[in-house]
């Protein structure tokens, strides 16, 4: 049997992006614990937002068994740690 304790959504913010501010909004209201950091622009172009450091810290404050789900270009994988 697999119960939901908590549910987190990680992502990276464009402040001016209201599409992305409604859904975050969303993704509160129906129960997601949401952590997100601002957006930062390379030099090439590219922008990312790396929350490596605060899924760790949120996974190892836990102490139990986690399951990840995490999205890499269109395609969910399932990580189990036990």
């Amino acid at each position: 049997m697999v119960v939901l304790f908590r549910a987190f959504f990680y992502t990276g913010v464009d402040a001016g992006a209201e599409r992305q501010q409604g859904f975050l909004l969303w993704m509160r209201r129906n129960g997601f614990r949401v952590v997100q950091k601002e957006l930062k622009t390379f030099y090439d172009g590219t922008r990312k937002a790396n929350l490596d450091v605060e899924i760790a810290v949120d996974m190892l404050s836990f102490g139990w068994p986690v399951t990840i789900l995490r999205y890499w270009s269109r395609a969910t994988r399932t990580l189990s740690m036990r």
